[in-house]
């Protein structure tokens, strides 16, 4: 009975010693904080079942709950990874679009940064390129993919006096758009902003 127990409680505090420290961490944080978090839930259950578990070992009654101790810190040290996976991708993939359409061409073909360019004047994509700017066509006609901006699946003909927005892309045409927005400003700031 004393092996038995003993190796069950022994295993679920090294599991407490690698993996609580950053749950009370957090908890104490957000105690700080004056706000109820997860961890702090977490917190209260393992404190439960760990009392209960040594209650039921010392008394000889009742049920041990040592394992949930263990797996309990498991799923959480698990989710925080997870997710601290999934903010990084979130992160790179912000830059990577910020990098994207930060640039864009003048009419004559010379290569600008978008936060170069002023209310007002024209830009020109060619047919695949990425439009940086939200905006007004001018002159040209094109098919433009509008899926991360709108939802919208099909690509939409735009043509003279369309309004495009930056994180979009001519399909098959060349366009010449007036910046009707100056760059931070644009729809595509506000959503990266906001991811």
């Amino acid at each position: 009975y004393w092996i038995v127990h003993g190796v069950l409680c022994a295993a679920a505090l090294v599991v407490c010693v690698l993996l609580l420290p950053p749950m009370v961490d957090e908890a104490g944080k957000a105690l700080r904080a004056r706000r109820v978090s997860v961890e702090m839930l977490f917190l209260l259950t393992l404190v439960g079942a760990l009392a209960a578990s040594l209650m039921a070992t010392l008394t000889h009654t009742g049920a041990v709950y040592y394992e949930v101790v263990a797996i309990l810190l498991a799923v959480y040290s698990a989710g925080k990874t997870l997710g601290a996976r999934s903010r990084a991708k979130a992160l790179r993939a912000v830059d990577e679009t910020r990098e994207r359409f930060d640039r864009a061409l003048r009419p004559d073909g010379t290569a600008v940064a978008v936060a170069a360019l002023r209310v007002g004047e024209l830009v020109r994509v060619l047919p695949g390129g990425a439009i940086g700017v939200d905006g007004v066509v001018r002159a040209g006609d094109s098919f433009v993919q509008e899926t991360a901006m709108t939802g919208e699946w099909r690509p939409r003909r735009c043509g003279p006096g369309d309004t495009v927005w930056a994180g979009t892309h001519a399909i098959d045409g060349e366009l010449e758009i007036e910046v009707r927005v100056p760059a931070g400003q644009r729809r595509l700031d506000a959503v990266l902003a906001t991811v």
